[in-house]
Order: C-alpha cells, then sequence, then structure tokens
C-alpha cells in the first residue's frame, strides 16, 4: 500500500514557477537557468515515455513538464500504448539493461517492434522543434521518423554499467539513429556512435513525498498504516521492483536486529507499465 496514496493528503501547490526554487538553488543558478530559456523559449518539445503513474521517469516529467510549459517552452508528453506481453517484453528490455541474463527472443522482438510501430502511426512528431524519449519501451520509435529534420534524444534512466551483451547490441542499432544519448551517469556511458550526455538526477523539493512533515501529520500517517512506533524503524521507500534491492534491505534488517530490536517497514508502489511490480 502506497503511503501517499492512500493516507489522507494535504493540499500542496500542483504547478510552481522558477521563482520558487530560487531560495533553494540560489540568485545565479536561477538567472543562469533564466538566460538559458531565452534562447529556446519559442521551442516546441515532445517527450515520449511509457506511463504517466509510478517511477522515477513520470515522477519527473510530471513537474518539469509542467514548468517548461509554465514559462512558456511548449511541451508535450506523449505516452505509448501497449499490450500486456508488450510491458512484460520491455519489463524483460529493463532488466537485461541492469544485467540480468534472460534471452529475447525472436517473437518478443516481432512483438516489441510491432507495438512500437503501431504507437508510431499514432504520434505526430513533425511540428516539434526536439523530441525526447525515455528508456527502451519507445525506444525504436525513431525507425518510423526517418524524414525528421528535429534533433531526437534518447534519455536512458537505468543502470547501464552492466547490460545483458546481446540484448544491449539488439537495443543499441537502435539507439545510434539518434542524434544523442543521456544517461543519469559517466559509468553507464557506452560504446555508441552518437553524442553522449550525463544528467544527474535530482529529487523537486515539492514533491509530496519531500515535503516536511509535521510531527502531527507523521503521528497521522504512521496511526493510518498501523506503523509501531515503540522501537526504531528499518525502512525503504522505492518501487516495488527488484532492482531497488528489498531482498538486501530485509538481510540488513536481519542483521540489524541482532543488535537493536527494531521494526521493518516497506513502502512503495507500483509503475503501471511494470507487469512484475504485483
Amino acid at each position: 500500500m502506497s503511503l501517499l496514496n492512500s493516507a489522507p493528503q494535504r493540499s500542496t501547490l500542483g504547478l510552481h514557477s522558477l521563482e520558487h526554487y530560487e531560495p533553494l538553488i540560489g540568485v545565479a543558478a536561477t538567472e543562469r537557468i533564466q538566460r538559458k530559456i531565452e534562447r529556446v523559449r519559442t521551442m516546441h518539445v515532445a517527450h515520449v515515455s511509457s506511463t504517466f503513474y509510478g517511477g522515477g521517469v513520470t515522477e519527473i516529467l510530471t513537474p518539469f513538464t509542467l514548468m517548461l510549459n509554465a514559462v512558456g517552452i511548449e511541451t508535450d508528453w506523449h505516452l505509448i500504448q501497449g499490450t500486456p506481453g508488450f510491458f512484460s517484453c520491455t519489463k524483460g528490455l529493463h532488466n537485461a539493461l541492469q544485467g540480468e541474463n534472460i534471452e529475447f527472443s525472436d517473437v518478443e522482438k516481432a512483438l516489441y517492434e510491432e507495438v512500437v510501430f503501431e504507437n508510431a502511426t499514432r504520434l505526430h512528431l513533425d511540428d516539434c522543434d526536439a523530441v525526447i524519449v525515455h528508456d527502451p519501451q519507445p525506444l525504436p520509435l525513431i525507425s518510423h521518423f526517418t524524414d525528421r529534420e528535429m534533433p531526437w534524444m534518447w534519455q536512458c534512466h537505468v543502470d547501464l554499467s552492466s547490460p545483458n551483451p546481446a540484448v544491449w547490441n539488439y537495443l543499441r542499432g537502435f539507439a545510434e539513429q539518434y542524434d544523442a544519448a543521456i544517461f543519469s551517469l559517466p559509468e553507464y556511458g557506452q560504446a555508441l556512435a552518437i553524442d553522449q550526455h550525463f544528467v544527474t538526477p535530482a529529487i523537486d523539493p515539492f514533491s509530496p513525498k519531500n515535503t516536511e512533515l509535521s510531527d502531527a501529520e507523521v503521528v497521522e500517517c504512521l496511526n493510518y498504516h498501523r506503523i509501531p512506533t515503540d522501537r526504531p524503524l528499518v525502512t525503504q521507500i522505492s518501487r516495488f521492483d527488484q532492482w531497488k534491492d528489498p531482498v538486501g534491505v530485509i538481510d540488513a534488517f536481519h542483521k540489524a536486529r541482532k543488535e537493536v530490536d527494531c521494526t521493518l517497514v516497506l513502502i512503495g508502489n507500483n509503475a503501471s507499465d511494470d507487469p512484475e511490480g504485483e
């Protein structure tokens, strides 16, 4: 059960301007960002991802696309559609990019590419000045926009430090059709024939899960979920996914409990494009 989705909610401002961030990032950073905004204010940008709910990509794009539109940069956010079989395939790709030893069969490749082709026929991106495609689910889209004049960028948000070689070689054929690739850390960079950029993820201080709670609100949430407070808490707060290593947290809890009597609390949610989450 998600702590944020089921517990009593506080009212928060849904849209924040650059000025809201100034006390946190400083005047100099705000002015630098503002100068960059002026250079691209008339641009039309499109983001393409696989879900509007759950996971880090959604958490990044939700406030980011709102802010871009608020400052005058026309920004779309498109969602690809797919069958359960498609998302089962792409979950396998997601796991393989993080190192899992799986075989991505010809049948799975055919399903993956067919569904992405169907999505390409629904997307009208010709009037954009830039397109940013997120993660492996919509990666082959670029194959169906060969007459494009605008730059296309692929932003991969997963750990690519040791991808499954066979799966990565297959996906690299699509990735190298882009004008640039964006990774979270230099350690995730790959041997690609295109430019690579690195953008470190950061939290949104105005996200509900990052805002400061009063003592009364803390007690209310703990009581709502019947979480005891008579012992120290060992917690993990993340999406339910094997790559978040909840088993490692449980192992750490067992070790800690040998020294201190404590309570384990795992809190998270599922992404709508993750068939393994449940």
